[in-house]
């Protein structure tokens, strides 16, 4: 298995793979970018968002569930090892 790993990798397979895990793949990047914002700017989002009223934040808040909801895979994705 090990061998198969190293020395067989099916390089052809990364497109499809990246197409067909671009929304995670770009929600990992946001996480990660994240990351690399100056805390000064941070700051500055937290204040403005703890200033907003209770109905924008609602309002903020269902758009990131919906934006979460539409990441999700819909369809069970049977665990990688059952196809060897």
């Amino acid at each position: 298995m090990l061998y198969q790993i190293g020395f067989s990798f099916q390089w052809q397979a990364v497109p499809q793979m990246l197409l067909g895990y671009k929304e995670i793949l770009g929600m990992m990047f946001l996480g990660y970018a994240l990351h690399w914002i100056p805390r000064s700017f941070k700051d500055e989002v937290a204040n403005f968002l703890g200033a907003m009223p209770d109905l924008a934040k609602a309002f903020a808040i269902s758009i990131i569930l919906l934006i979460i909801f539409q990441v999700q895979t819909s369809k069970i994705v049977p665990f990688i090892y059952f196809d060897f």
